[in-house]
């Protein structure tokens, strides 16, 4: 059963293609295009927790940096919290579980 996410632009209606969010926030966060790779992992990370549900208060609480953490992790912890930011202001998500068919 995959949990799926959308996310649709506010004002919108339909759900906005994932890779246009992404080259999106590359260009907010003055970074270069990739075609390979989501910018600083965040579809794997935020996108999942998006997946399973979790809304952008919950992102934000698992993403708040730790000072017994090191700098490297909360360097990591800090892009994500900026790409919450970001996404929680433009956009609006959706979340589901597929159920499959026996």
């Amino acid at each position: 059963m995959p949990n799926c996410f959308t996310l649709t632009r506010k004002g919108e209606s339909e759900p906005a293609r994932l890779e246009a969010t992404d080259d999106e926030m590359r260009v907010e966060f003055g970074e270069e295009p990739d075609e390979d790779r989501w910018l600083w992992g965040w579809y794997d990370t935020i996108g999942c927790g998006l997946a399973l549900g979790r809304d952008w208060a919950q992102l934000r609480e698992q993403f708040a940096e730790d000072p017994a953490e090191s700098e490297l992790t909360n360097m990591f912890r800090r892009r994500m919290l900026a790409v919450i930011d970001w996404l929680d202001e433009h956009y609006t998500t959706d979340a589901w579980v597929e159920v499959g068919r026996r």
